[in-house]
């Protein structure tokens, strides 16, 4: 029996927004207020402190999302179906976002998947399984947290020994605002 050495490849997609006014390590919407007083002496005489007006800050919304293929290249053969790529997406963003996803076709390679959808891991059960990963978003992804991604594709007939397809997954920081509700694009404020 000849073996196919068919490969589905994926591209994994990093999603950096500009980068604010913000306090590293602090959350995003806390109000930043400093301090200070300055004590001096000129020729050894003491002078009257000095306490300068300050304006407080409001910490930005710093966007750094990460999205890494984990097990590509996978080998596939011609006609088959449901086949899994997997991705991590890491949330390095200073609150919680939701986080849109939409695989495309990568481009340089020699055929395009079909029936290509995205799944996220509900967290129940390692490992794709199609009964429980259902959502088609992330929902929530708190600050420093990372949740894994499927993506499910079926494999062209015409695909022949050597051939690779290609699957790109974009990730978009999406506003966070009411669960089970896929927020709105996060908007660059320059």
């Amino acid at each position: 029996m000849k073996r196919n050495s068919i490969r589905l490849l994926t591209a994994a997609l990093l999603l950096a927004g500009a980068q604010q006014a913000y306090a590293a390590g602090t959350d995003a919407g806390t109000s930043i207020t400093s301090t200070f007083t300055v004590n001096y002496d000129i020729g050894g005489v003491p002078q009257a402190e000095l306490t300068p007006a300050y304006t407080p800050f409001v910490v930005d919304r710093r966007v750094n999302l990460a999205v890494t293929a984990d097990n590509s290249p996978l080998t596939v053969s011609p006609n088959a179906t449901d086949q899994v790529l997997q991705f991590t997406v890491t949330n390095s963003t200073n609150s919680a976002i939701d986080v849109g996803l939409a695989a495309v076709d990568g481009t340089g390679d020699q055929f395009n998947p079909t029936g290509v959808t995205v799944f996220v891991e509900s967290g129940a059960n390692a490992g794709y399984l199609a009964a429980e990963d259902t959502a088609t978003y992330i929902d929530g992804l708190a600050e420093d947290d990372t949740i894994v991604v499927y993506v499910v594709s079926d494999i062209p007939n015409t695909a022949v020994d050597n051939d690779t397809g290609a699957i790109v997954l974009p990730a978009t920081a999406k506003a966070a605002r009411v669960a089970s509700t896929q927020g709105a694009d996060l908007a660059e404020d320059v």
